[in-house]
């Protein structure tokens, strides 16, 4: 099966196209092509590389709105949570990350860190 708009995507990056390229892969996420959690991950890294933190927030929260038991939405959100300060929040987003996908190393690494570093001494 196609995935049209992740394809767009793939060559507007050859071409230098940043701006196109996170258009087209929105739109394979918001039309659910075959790609389109290939094209979220593409766009999430070009946030990321542009330091674009609550737009890479508020894409996470699109998808897991979308996609409530994609584990890695919730895992990569709560990674951005607790690197905004929320540890919080992080630590709900892992623990249901980890509800759906239990032998997730990294992040049952960091929930165990983030949960540490709530408990104070006395």
């Amino acid at each position: 099966m196609s995935s049209p708009f992740y394809e767009i995507g793939l060559d507007q990056i050859a071409k230098g196209n940043q701006g196109e390229a996170q258009k087209a892969f929105i739109s394979s996420f918001d039309n659910d092509e075959p790609d389109a959690r290939k094209a979220l991950i593409h766009y999430l890294h070009m946030l990321d590389r542009g330091r674009d933190l609550q737009a890479a927030m508020d894409l996470l929260q699109r998808a897991i709105e979308k996609q409530p038991k994609e584990h890695a939405w919730l895992s990569i959100f709560a990674d951005m949570l607790a690197g905004s300060g929320d540890i919080a929040k992080a630590i709900a987003y892992a623990e249901k990350s980890l509800s759906l996908k239990p032998h997730q190393e990294t992040t049952a690494l960091n929930l165990a860190i983030w949960k540490a570093s709530q408990t104070t001494d006395g």
